[in-house]
């Protein structure tokens, strides 16, 4: 609650001491504006006194009331790790929101095969008095296409009426061997908590090539002058990474050719990398292209043909 007494045709702060009076003159009116800003849901009382020198009315109180309403979001995930029916979450209590700092609102998957998909359960309140209006309910950033949303028969985005909740599941389907990290945006109206993210977190437990660069650009060459500029490959997954073979692909300009390869098969262990050196010795004038086919047991490659993906 706040006062205000009328003063030159506005508002300010009204004298809180016997030493700052407001005069008001015979026939006048002193307006006294009151204002009601709740910061919370529930119930507020206050009051305050008028003092005057009026015969027979020294003292005036006024009471006050009023009641803070609005839409009041609650996101509980399970404490745990892994899935929503795994021995880690089984009877595992709830966090939500409102009981952790913002950033440490965390969904962890743990590990994942790659032909298992892991589910978790994402609990929306509305504590509010107010509907609540989602407008917004996406992953962003990080590996965000290594999770999905089943909405569980909820119309979301949507409106979510006072006192209800909507259950939904984030299911974590790796397609990568690796680390993953997503965030899920909850927007809304509460009016408190506009946005709350939960973190998704999961490793996929599979091998995973990644080369670095994977452009090569070899510029202007001489005819009949050779360059050999050189790419990494590395096992940036949780599992060892089978190398069957390394070849130019059948598109690949002649003029292209891999230098002092290693004896295939080879095992990468994760975190370990090889260097390939590549030359390009130009026959005639013109533009070349080419590629490298990395043949392993990534999941992302074809699992007859070991292909990459």
């Amino acid at each position: 609650f706040a006062l205000a007494c009328s003063a030159g045709g506005g508002f300010s702060a009204c004298p809180a001491s016997a030493e700052e009076v407001v005069e008001v003159a015979p026939g006048d009116d002193l307006v006294v504006q009151v204002s009601y800003a709740p910061r919370d849901v529930g119930t507020d009382q206050g009051a305050f006194t008028l003092e005057m020198n009026a015969v027979g009315l020294r003292t005036v109180r006024v009471e006050l009331r009023g009641e803070g309403v609005t839409p009041e979001i609650q996101v509980c995930i399970t404490d745990c790790t892994g899935g929503q029916e795994g021995a880690g979450c089984s009877g595992a209590a709830q966090v939500c929101n409102d009981d952790v700092q913002p950033a440490d609102l965390e969904m962890a998957f743990g590990d994942a095969d790659m032909d298992t998909s892991v589910r978790r359960e994402l609990v929306i309140h509305n504590q509010g008095d107010r509907e609540l209006q989602i407008s917004s309910l996406n992953f962003s950033t990080g590996d965000y296409n290594q999770f999905q949303l089943d909405k569980n028969g909820n119309d979301l985005p949507g409106v979510l009426p006072a006192g209800q909740s909507a259950t939904v599941f984030v299911v974590y389907d790796p397609g990568t061997g690796g680390d993953h990290a997503s965030t899920l945006q909850i927007v809304s109206n509460d009016v408190n908590e506009r946005e709350i993210k939960v973190r998704l977190t999961g490793r996929g437990m599979a091998p995973r090539v990644c080369p670095e660069p994977i452009a090569l650009d070899f510029g202007n060459v001489a005819t009949g002058e050779p360059r050999v500029m050189t790419f990494n490959l590395k096992n940036c997954g949780l599992l060892d990474l089978e190398l069957i073979e390394l070849a130019m692909n059948t598109d690949s300009s002649g003029d292209f050719s891999l230098l002092d390869l290693p004896a295939f098969p080879a095992t990468l262990g994760p975190d370990e990398s090889i260097d390939v050196e590549v030359q390009y010795l130009p026959q005639t004038q013109g533009t070349d292209h080419g590629g490298v086919d990395i043949l392993s047991n990534d999941p992302a490659s074809d699992p007859a043909r070991h292909f990459p993906g």
